[in-house]
């Protein structure tokens, strides 16, 4: 299943509704790896559940050795910041993206983050795009 079956309508990094539809994507990882960006699906304590396939290609980070580890310090210590696991830890509800560089297993590189999270749904999401 693609993002496009599930939501009725393609939906983009920059898309407004990009939380609710990762929202209505839950437990359906098909659709997490048919994104043209990266994406890494944590619970509200950081623990990743889902790292989909673009991620895996452009941070040269298998899915395998990061689902069950803490993003902000096991994963990609360089986002243990108040700029990124700050202001998932400060806000019940967030919705921002921000230029960034990371510096994990590869030379910095410039990337947009999209910060989302939203208390109620029990996840928080991690957009990247390379």
């Amino acid at each position: 299943m693609s993002i496009e079956y599930a939501t009725g309508s393609r939906i983009g990094f920059d898309d407004p509704r990009l939380g609710a539809a990762l929202d209505a994507l839950s437990g359906t990882p098909e659709a997490y790896d048919a994104l043209d960006f990266g994406l890494v699906v944590m619970d509200l304590d950081g623990t990743v559940l889902y790292y989909n396939v673009a991620e895996a290609r452009l941070s040269g980070i298998q899915a395998e050795r990061v689902v069950g580890l803490t993003f902000f310090s096991d994963v990609a210590p360089c986002t243990n910041n108040f700029l990124v696991s700050g202001r998932f830890e400060e806000e019940p509800v967030l919705d921002e993206t921000i230029e960034y560089v990371f510096t994990v297993k590869m030379r910095p590189k410039p990337v947009r983050l999209r910060m989302l999270k939203d208390d109620r749904s029990g996840r928080q999401y991690l957009a990247v795009k390379w």
